[in-house]
């Protein structure tokens, strides 16, 4: 088990604090277990909890909580989301936040060659939240 205490980090996202906590599992699948929270230069606080699962042939992210406080609110994660990275394609398996009647989504298949097959859904979503980040 590794925890970690930053403060004051500056590396394209800034942050005052990150708390980390990450447990490694040896299954016969290697895992680590992920816990973040974070507070930014506002005093927004965020947080991600999953598992990345180490196979031999991808690697998997499952995300069961993601809370990310913006201007207008808390986008929460609505259900559990896999994200699976195999050779240079990355699969989203149903990513979905919401924040009141607002809705962010996302799945498909997206990769840095050859066909993409990926689709975004943005309900309700200011303007103004993008420049806030």
């Amino acid at each position: 088990m590794v925890t970690a205490q930053l403060t004051d980090i500056a590396a394209g996202l800034n942050l005052r604090r990150l708390n980390a906590t990450t447990k490694l599992s040896r299954q016969a699948v290697p895992s680590i277990q992920l816990d973040l929270d974070a507070q930014d230069l506002l005093e927004r606080k965020h947080a991600v909890s999953g598992t990345v699962d180490l196979a031999p042939d991808a690697l998997m992210l499952r995300l069961s909580q993601v809370s990310l406080t913006a201007p207008d609110g808390t986008w929460k994660l609505s259900r559990p989301v896999t994200v699976t990275k195999r050779d240079d394609a990355f699969i989203v398996d149903q990513l979905s936040m919401k924040n009141g009647d607002r809705e962010l989504a996302l799945y498909g298949r997206f990769a840095v060659a050859g066909n993409q097959d990926l689709t975004l859904t943005i309900d309700r979503l200011p303007l103004g939240l993008v420049t806030a980040f």
